[in-house]
């Protein structure tokens, strides 16, 4: 016996998704007839089975546009701020309309997958009905299959209470299977540099969603410090969320998907390829990952609530305070508030994608933002040279301008009787005369030499820099590699402390010439570091609307080298005092706590608030 219960019902088509190193595009259908959408257009595919005959047609014959006319050029700037009013004014962190936010070229996806929900809440309602009915028809029929009198006796109602058991189980089985092939069946294949790059996103995802806490940031509003007496410049509104591999209801994939929860708009589930925005059960956007830019930064935050136990405390903040961050007196029972190390994460696109979490650990944020930009650099052209299907011919890159570096030294000889051969011969009186203060001479001696060589080779590399020695970096990039060169500036400058605190004064305390003089090459080496930091710094091209980011940096690795150079005339001083009968001598070196890492916060706090910096 054959049952058709819907006249209306459609099997809607399987969706092949190709990631490779162009992009994402999408086969919808299967031959002999298929569409083909990705950032190249739109092509129709027509193909006779078992013969190998095919064509393939452009679909949306490009429109051509001149300067000037809508859709010419970037995308419209966004318009200009309303005037500073009297009070403070909230803004919103959220996402434009879905009906704006998604790619054009993920525009067929996006809708097919729109038919398939609505196709998939009427069938859902039918089943739901035929569920009930067929569980009251099967309740009645076994209510007289399992007794005695009434299916003898009354045979006639007997037996249509079988055949109406029969019809609505009928109907049940074939309306799941309707909805079962209602669902977009989705077959995802990456090429292998690009899936093991996603892979690796949603692994370090995966050690993200384990924090102790996940924020959605829902809105910020900034604070008169000196009104409100508080050591924060801004309040932010934020409600706990938890992020989770999860799957998608309107996509079939075998694999779990990153999936951030939204407080204030759409969930974001991350494919390989593109995000799906879904604000509800029927508005969603599909936003191509190339047009998505991920930021990662670490902020410290005043933190009122119980503080995670996976967060680092690097501060404390007094509850009522002055501008300069001291206690205000006239509070009775003031306290401090602990300041904890947060991450934040921000996804944005020119579109109008704009979601920002914060999360309890920051090194895992920053983890996963790497991989990110891993997975999005996967894209990039290889080898200098592109070429477009779209419009038949190649397209040659630039090459990435190197670094300029100023080159180690060459490794000194292991050998004890070779050790001192390239130093002075100043040097090596003073290592093997050991006359009276012998050590401190010596590290004064070995600094004032390889600095002022340094500095000399510092001063003809810095010359050189021209334009082509710049580098160019996206917004989303400049802002990471800046976070990675300030970790790096940092590690320097504690390098340093420690030789100069540590190092060098056990190797005094041994009166051991060759250690002093391996501290004083270790001590050289960072200051190498930081003159080929500046270096950089000084190469980077920045977007118009990030350079104050360098600015304030820049100056930092030199003026560290400065302190460090003034350690052998402090040294020398200290000989001298010691020769005139003073026993201490007190020696201090600026290099920790730096004024450009604190303007450079500042700056970062100022690109937060405007999230359009990055993709302008």
């Amino acid at each position: 016996m054959s049952w058709r219960f819907r006249k209306t019902f459609r099997v809607l088509p399987g969706v092949k998704l190709n990631l490779t190193r162009h992009g994402l595009s999408a086969t919808l259908g299967a031959a002999p007839f298929s569409l083909n959408v990705g950032a190249r257009g739109l092509y129709g595919n027509v193909s006779i089975p078992g013969t190998g005959i095919w064509d393939r047609v452009r679909l949306d014959a490009p429109a051509d546009v001149l300067p000037g006319q809508p859709g010419a050029g970037a995308a419209p700037l966004p318009a200009a701020p309303p005037p500073p009013t009297a009070l403070p004014q909230a803004t919103e962190i959220r996402s434009a309309s879905t009906e704006f936010l998604g790619s054009q070229s993920l525009e067929a996806l996006r809708r097919l997958l729109r038919e398939a929900y609505e196709e998939r809440a009427e069938l859902s309602k039918e089943v739901a009905v035929a569920e009930s009915e067929a569980s009251i028809a099967d309740r009645r029929y076994q209510s007289w299959e399992h007794g005695f009198l009434s299916k003898r006796i009354f045979k006639e109602s007997f037996a249509r209470r079988k055949q109406a058991n029969e019809v609505a189980q009928a109907k049940l089985e074939e309306l799941k299977e309707q909805l079962r092939l209602t669902t977009l069946a989705t077959q995802i294949e990456a090429d292998r540099e690009q899936g093991e790059p996603y892979y690796k996103l949603r692994d370090e995802f995966a050690a993200l969603s384990e924090c102790q806490r996940i924020w959605d940031m829902l809105e910020r509003r900034p604070i008169n410090r000196v009104v409100e007496r508080s050591a924060a410049h801004e309040a932010i509104t934020r409600e706990p969320v938890s992020f989770s591999l999860d799957s998608c209801d309107l996509m079939q994939w075998e694999q779990k998907i990153p999936h951030l929860p939204n407080r204030a708009g759409g969930d974001l589930y991350i494919y390989p390829g593109f995000i799906l925005y879904r604000a509800s059960k029927q508005a969603l956007a599909l936003i191509d990952s190339l047009e998505v830019t991920l930021t990662f930064r670490p902020v410290r935050f005043i933190e009122e609530a119980p503080l995670p136990s996976d967060t680092q405390v690097v501060g404390q903040a007094w509850a009522k305070s002055n501008k300069d961050g001291s206690p205000d007196r006239r509070f009775r029972n003031n306290y401090q508030i602990p300041v904890a190390l947060y991450g934040s994460l921000t996804f944005v696109s020119a579109t109008g994608l704009h979601e920002e979490y914060q999360v309890s650990n920051a090194l895992l944020a920053e983890r996963f933002a790497k991989a990110w930009n891993v997975f999005q650099r996967s894209f990039a052209p290889v080898g200098g040279q592109c070429s477009s299907a779209a419009d038949g011919h190649g397209a040659t890159v630039k090459p990435v301008a190197l670094w300029v570096q100023i080159p180690s030294d060459a490794a000194k000889p292991a050998d004890a009787a070779t050790l001192w051969a390239n130093e002075s011969a100043d040097s090596q009186e003073l290592a093997t005369g050991k006359e009276q203060l012998w050590e401190f001479m010596l590290t004064q001696a070995l600094l004032r030499s390889k600095l002022a060589r340094l500095r000399q080779r510092y001063a003809e590399y810095a010359v050189t820099l021209g334009p082509d020695q710049k580098r160019p970096f996206s917004g989303p990039d400049y802002v990471n590699w800046l976070n990675e060169k300030t970790h790096e500036l940092i590690s320097l400058a504690q390098q340093i402390a420690k030789g100069v605190q540590q190092e060098v004064q056990a190797a005094w305390a041994k009166r051991d010439a060759d250690q002093i003089l391996n501290v004083v090459n270790k001590l050289v080496e960072c200051c190498r570091g930081l003159f080929n930091w500046e270096l950089q710094i000084s190469a980077a091209e920045a977007p118009a609307n990030l350079r104050r980011l360098g600015t304030a940096l820049s100056g930092a690795g030199a003026g560290i080298v400065s302190e460090v150079e003034r350690f052998p005339t402090e040294l020398g001083r200290a000989v001298d005092a010691a020769r005139a009968g003073t026993r201490e001598y007190p020696i201090s070196l600026a290099v920790a706590d730096l004024p450009q890492i604190a303007r450079f916060l500042a700056e970062m706090e100022e690109v937060e608030r405007h999230p359009e910096w990055l993709i302008s």
